[in-house]
């Protein structure tokens, strides 16, 4: 089975003081996802770890 689901970031850490994030916009939006009906029922969104700890500047991030 496949369907497709929204992806969230989950962020870990902070930045350092001083630095804020302003947004986080995961692109793609919605990603497909295969495998056992039983089990593709019950995922309801990706998560993608964004590590912002000591973080300093703009921050793209790729996952496959």
């Amino acid at each position: 089975a496949t369907r497709q689901v929204t992806v969230q970031a989950n962020l870990i850490g902070s930045p350092p003081q001083g630095y804020s994030v302003s947004g986080v916009e995961p692109t793609p939006g919605m990603v497909r996802i295969a495998g056992a009906a039983s089990l593709v029922q019950l995922v309801a969104s990706a998560y993608a770890d964004v590590n912002l700890t000591g973080l300093r500047a703009t921050l793209v991030q790729r996952f496959r």
